[in-house]
């Protein structure tokens, strides 16, 4: 994925110009261009394996603002996401502020599932954020409630939370 602000980004908000490229060897292919929704350009960028979707996060110089954006295989933009709707309401006592920026996954670790369907954030204070890519929703347990039994059996569930805690290395829960 290739990044391009724009030179004057302050007097040209909103044409920070992402690519994704396949590569194959040596050669580049271009699978999608567009601007990306950010003002200037995110903080950190994250490309699935199967370069279905790309997450984006945060404005640079402006942490905390568009904090989580996804994008879908043709780059379509699929859910941009705001610390509200990550659930972060609540842990203010856990996230640095400074004039500019709101630092809420400052010493994070994020990674992409198993199959490059769901993204995983776990912020410093052991939070645990799920994203099912397709729709960009985060999954939570209320979002399990709602999800049982027709779009995400328990099975399934279980073993997303596992994943993630393998790859943190922490110790699964045991498998009925």
């Amino acid at each position: 994925m290739r990044i391009e602000p724009h030179n004057n980004w302050p007097d040209k908000p909103g044409h920070c110009r992402g690519i994704l490229y396949r590569l194959n060897g040596e050669k580049r292919n271009e699978i999608w261009s567009r601007f990306l929704v950010n003002n200037h350009a995110p903080v950190s960028v994250f490309v699935a394996n199967t370069g279905n979707y790309v997450v984006t996060m945060d404005e640079w110089h402006s942490v905390g603002e568009l904090p989580v954006v996804v994008y879908g295989k043709r780059g379509e933009l699929v859910r941009v996401h705001s610390t509200d709707s990550l659930g972060l309401k609540d842990d203010i006592e856990h996230i640095k502020q400074t004039v500019s920026s709101y630092w809420w996954n400052e010493d994070s670790t994020s990674f992409f599932g198993p199959e490059g369907e769901t993204f995983f954030i776990r912020l410093h204070w052991g939070k645990l954020l799920m994203l099912e890519l397709r729709d960009g929703d985060l999954m939570d347990d209320e979002w399990y409630e709602i999800a049982k039994g027709w779009a995400m059996p328990e099975k399934k569930w279980k073993a997303l939370h596992d994943y993630a805690k393998q790859k943190l290395g922490a110790k699964p829960t045991a498998q009925p």
